[in-house]
């Protein structure tokens, strides 16, 4: 069986139809990678910087702490008319011998009943420097995040440019066979 058309019988308005339809994929193509690419290049200072927190905070000792209240601060968000109270809670621990306390940084890590064990992390040479302990790799979503669209846009694009270049696929794209 040989095909209805020939090289030979491409009108020039299939031909200019396959070169507008090749130039299209390789422009998509080229778009889905710099998207990718752009992705990348947004997560991964955010990334590498978790990274090197959670390296230098790894060899914090490790301290449990008790919720002792929450402070309430008012504190201004866009939208909004007035500054809102927002609740952070207020945690002592023990580090060098002394009795602390830490008033944690934002209100929506933690939601413990007063009287709640946190698990905090201590710098060991200034003891007044604490974090709180997620218990969680959170240098790993910024870099998935920014990899995954970066490989997807590299899949997509290989297969967009490489389909760009086959003349089967643009003649039957463009100009479809019609089965009687």
């Amino acid at each position: 069986m040989t095909p209805a058309h020939s090289n030979d019988e491409l009108t020039e308005a299939t031909r200019r139809k396959m070169d507008r339809l090749r130039l299209t994929l390789r422009l998509s193509a080229l778009l889905f990678v710099l998207i990718g690419l752009a992705c990348a290049a947004l997560s991964l200072p955010n990334g590498i910087s978790e990274l090197n927190r959670a390296g230098s905070q790894s060899v914090w000792v490790p301290v449990d702490g008790r919720v002792s209240g929450y402070v309430a601060r008012p504190e201004s968000f866009p939208f909004q008319p007035a500054p809102i109270p927002v609740r952070r809670p207020l945690i002592d621990y023990e580090a060098g011998g002394q009795k602390r306390s830490y008033l944690h940084p934002r209100a929506t890590d933690l939601d413990y009943p007063v009287g709640a064990t946190v698990r905090l992390r201590v710098d060991p040479d200034d003891p007044a420097q604490v974090t709180y302990d997620r218990g969680r790799a959170s240098w790993l979503a910024p870099l998935a995040l920014g990899t995954l669209p970066l490989i997807f846009g590299l899949t997509l694009g290989a297969v967009m440019w490489r389909r760009s270049g086959d003349p089967t696929f643009l003649r039957t794209a463009v100009h479809p066979e019609t089965e009687d």
